[in-house]
């Protein structure tokens, strides 16, 4: 400020306006989970220089230098890596920032669904909807079936299955990732049933009422389990079991059908078989009753009254009691000798077993040949007893054929001996024929007579009867009749074992069977000359008692067809003509051989009568037997609840002393004893047999009793995909694909992890605030196996809290210079689910950028509005903020 002339001075000076680097840190990434991945600055640049510094920082605050650095993330998310960049500016280094977004994809997840037990030709829906992706969408569903050539595409598929056997479908879902765990599978099992097959065996022919079926011709290619089933056809209730016994109430063709069941509870889960069984019954042997013929006279016996009820032919086999017999229907048989003779027919019928024979028996009586002998001439009384004797008549081969006698009052007689008693005074000639071998031509008859005087006398009677029991009093009485005159003096009586009485009547007791006389001699005084005494014989045959006899078992079965045999008795003078039996249960037979079935257990006197032909006191014999009717061994084996895996069952019975008890079970586990403790390993159907044995070798002394153990597989829940959702959203919640393969859910309970519980296949349910919860899904089945009957899962439900973002103050800048760039910072953002944030600009020019730092020029003065936006990786309408700052740009001067 001198003012001189030399008061001034210049100097220059260069001016560097460094351009500031522009960072590029490279575009956004998709990874996968630990997948090391390279950011790489390589696309920054400096206009003016050299870029001198890389400083990468990630979000788990590392950081790494240079122009390229790798890293990875563990967790799926958002992930902001930040590069900043310096320049080598000798007046001071500048620098940029950019950001590149990094997603690590979480993997879809892919639910083809639970397993399925199905029928053949059932149709069935493929459903993919509940496959999701956490981050991303779903791009493309591709199923394939084992069955199927070819795969299909789409998300529902709708087929049926024909065949029976095990098939799986594979469920491939993708997501918009193009990651290599972009895609992720399931897979399910379809049982396609096949039909069990039922076998009740052959028809069935017996002649015994127990019968023993077998269904283990049955079968289930499956290997499943099969419930037995019996329908006997008599109207009795339905057994279970693979082998049962049976005892039907009568003979007859019945129908039996049986049931088998594989338990799956498809369609196609049973199956059904018939047979018959065909109880034969007993033959009826009818001889025709009893005969009387003359010994040497033929007799026609007649079994045309047999008769097989089944319709079958019938053998016949006759007993002619003389050690002959025959085998036809109709035989002709000729006595030689007289006597009673027991004749037994015993008729059998095609089956050739015990209960297929039947046997009648009749007596013949055989009265005695013709035998005729004159004697001498006599003189005897009227009324009384004239014995001849032709026995002094001869034959040329030494033995007479018949007598024959014709006593000339008009009466006959035969025999070598007959007696003959004429009633009136006068002469009469008797006549004896005999009847001997023929010789030529000469006849083989004679004959010799006799002249009979009678004069009158009184008559003598025995009054007896002809037979007597032995070991019984026999009453006789003299009826002497006719007098004339004559008076009685006395009675003597001579009994041919030696004993002796006097008077009108007697009373002998004969001890021992056969045959004999009584003599009884009568003295009278003031008759005819010659006439003071009369004799009179009785014959009296002192009958046997028949001897009864039971030929059975002394224990047997309920329900069993027993044979009681008297064959054994006996009748040693004569012939049983009754048999009559009393079985203790109120019922009743007749016969030689007879059937009967016991209804009820218990001690049972069995009682038969004999009856034999003489018809005096002791013609009728009972003798008794005791029967114990064997119980079959009883159990009462109850079908078990419902029974859960691996949980011990005591199976226990009660049965009678001295009953064993052998168990096996379905599972291939056997055991013996009246009390055992099993449990089954695994869920299905197993059938459960207890066998006793009374050990009386009866044929109910083994019985088995068979039930059926369900063991229950626990239901499968479903609780749907882990969601993400909005406050104030409905959401709906579905137990549709859970499942229960051997029954059906009857109840859904769903927990949430805020206390509050709804029940149902289907709830909803609003959230009012932010909130990760976590539902728990019971679905409980109808088995009632409460320690198995349920199952459960879980499911995440996130209600999205929105992200915070803050763009900055307002702002007045400067443009028009070189540095004249407005820094924007959003690197506050923050997500409270603690999500990854996703940050875009909008500069309100027309211009956008990402990054929660950027820069930016405007290069026109004015007010603009620029507006930040950060979002979560839910999509969600609630997963994305913003916030907005007012920039106004003014020019310099």
């Amino acid at each position: 400020d001198s003012t001189a002339p030399l008061n001034t001075n210049r100097d220059s000076m260069q001016v560097v306006v460094n351009a500031a680097p522009i960072a590029d840190a490279g575009p956004p990434q998709t990874v996968v989970p630990g997948e090391e991945f390279t950011v790489s600055g390589v696309g920054s640049v400096d206009p003016d220089g050299t870029i001198a510094k890389y400083v990468w920082t990630f979000p788990d605050g590392t950081e790494a230098s240079g122009i390229r650095a790798a890293h990875s993330f563990t967790d799926p998310g958002l992930y902001r890596v930040r590069l900043a960049v310096y320049d080598d500016f000798r007046g001071g280094a500048a620098m940029d920032e950019s950001e590149v977004l990094i997603t690590v994809n979480a993997q879809p997840v892919a639910i083809a669904g639970a397993d399925l037990l199905i029928a053949p030709g059932e149709t069935l829906t493929f459903d993919a909807s509940q496959s999701f992706d956490p981050d991303g969408t779903l791009t493309s569903y591709r199923w394939s079936f084992d069955d199927l050539g070819m795969p299909l595409d789409a998300k529902v598929v709708e087929r049926a299955y024909v065949t029976p056997g095990i098939w799986s479908a594979q469920l491939v879902v993708t997501d918009n990732s193009g990651t290599v765990n972009a895609t992720a599978s399931d897979s399910r099992s379809i049982r396609v049933n096949t039909a069990p097959i039922a076998e009740a065996g052959p028809p069935v022919t017996s002649d015994q009422l127990q019968i023993e079926l077998d269904a283990s011709g049955s079968g289930d290619a499956d290997g499943d389990a099969l419930i037995y089933s019996w329908d006997f056809g008599d109207g009795s209730a339905r057994r279970l079991g693979r082998v049962v016994s049976h005892v039907y109430p009568r003979s007859g063709i019945f129908p039996v059908t049986l049931q088998v069941d594989d338990g799956t509870g498809v369609a196609n889960a049973t199956s059904v078989d018939a047979t018959t069984v065909t109880i034969n019954a007993r033959p009826l042997a009818v001889a025709g009753g009893n005969r009387e013929a003359c010994s040497g006279a033929p007799i026609l016996f007649d079994a045309t009254g047999s008769s097989d009820p089944d319709g079958g032919s019938l053998l016949f086999a006759w007993d002619f009691g003389d050690g002959t017999g025959s085998d036809l229907i109709n035989p002709t048989k000729t006595y030689e000798r007289p006597g009673n003779y027991p004749v037994t027919l015993r008729v059998r019928n095609e089956t050739g077993t015990d209960r297929g024979i039947s046997v009648d028996r009749i007596a013949a009586l055989i009265r005695e040949g013709p035998i005729a002998d004159a004697g001498g001439d006599r003189t005897v009384g009227t009324n009384q007893q004239v014995r001849f004797d032709g026995s002094g008549s001869t034959d040329a081969d030494g033995t007479v054929n018949a007598f024959s006698w014709n006593f000339g009052d008009g009466g006959s007689g035969r025999g070598e001996r007959p007696v003959h008693v004429f009633e009136r005074p006068g002469t009469y000639a008797v006549t004896l024929t005999i009847t001997g071998e023929a010789r030529g031509l000469c006849s083989p008859l004679d004959t010799d007579v006799a002249t009979i005087t009678v004069v009158a006398a009184p008559k003598l009677v025995i009054q007896a009867s002809d037979r007597a029991a032995a070991g019984m009093a026999a009453e006789f009485t003299a009826d002497l009749t006719q007098l004339g005159g004559a008076s009685i003096v006395g009675f003597d009586w001579q009994f041919s074992d030696g004993t002796t009485a006097t008077g009108p009547t007697a009373a002998h007791v004969f001890t021992q069977p056969g045959v004999f006389f009584v003599d009884l001699t009568a003295q009278l005084t003031g008759g005819n000359a010659g006439r003071d005494t009369l004799s009179i014989r009785r014959k009296i045959v002192v009958n046997a008692a028949p001897q009864p006899q039971i030929d059975a078992p002394d224990m047997v079965a309920t329900g069993q067809a027993v044979t009681f045999d008297a064959e054994a008795s006996d009748d040693s003078d004569g012939a049983i003509t009754q048999f009559i039996w009393d079985f203790g249960d109120t019922t009743n037979a007749t016969g030689v051989r007879v059937g009967h079935r016991y209804e009820n257990p218990g001690t049972y006197t069995v009682a038969l009568t004999v009856v034999d032909d003489a018809g005096v006191a002791n013609s009728r014999v009972t003798t008794t037997q005791e029967i114990t009717v064997n119980p079959a061994p009883f159990a009462g084996l109850q079908t078990p609840p419902a029974l859960c895996p691996a949980t011990d069952v005591l199976w226990s019975v009660t049965t009678a002393k001295g009953t064993t008890v052998d168990w096996a079970f379905g599972d291939g586990f056997t055991a013996s004893g009246t009390s055992i403790s099993h449990g089954f390993a695994e869920p299905g159907l197993f059938s459960v047999q207890a066998t006793m044995d009374d050990g009386a070798g009866l044929q109910n002394s083994l019985r088995r009793e068979e039930v059926y153990a369900r063991v229950n597989a626990a239901p499968s829940a479903f609780a749907g995909p882990d969601r993400v959702v909005c406050p104030g959203d409905t959401v709906t919640f579905d137990a549709g694909p859970s499942s229960d393969l051997d029954g059906r859910i009857t109840e859904w309970r769903w927990e949430f992890s805020d206390g509050t519980t709804l029940e149902g296949p289907s709830v909803q349910r609003v959230f009012d605030s932010p909130a990760d919860l976590l539902v728990r899904l019971s679905v409980q089945d109808d088995s009632g196996a409460l320690a198995c009957s349920v199952g459960t899962d879980t499911a995440r439900i996130k209600v999205n809290a929105m992200p915070r973002v803050d763009a900055g103050p307002d702002q007045i800048v400067l443009i028009g210079a070189a540095h004249d760039v407005v820094r924007f910072d959003a690197g506050s953002a923050s997500d409270p689910d603690g999500q990854g944030l996703r940050i875009e600009w909008d500069y309100g020019d027309g211009q956008r950028a990402t990054g929660a730092v950027t820069r930016h020029r405007f290069t026109t003065p004015g007010t603009y509005t620029v507006t930040v936006q950060a979002s979560d990786a839910t999509g969600l309408a609630c997963g994305v903020a913003t916030d907005t700052a007012v920039i106004t740009a003014t020019a310099r001067q």
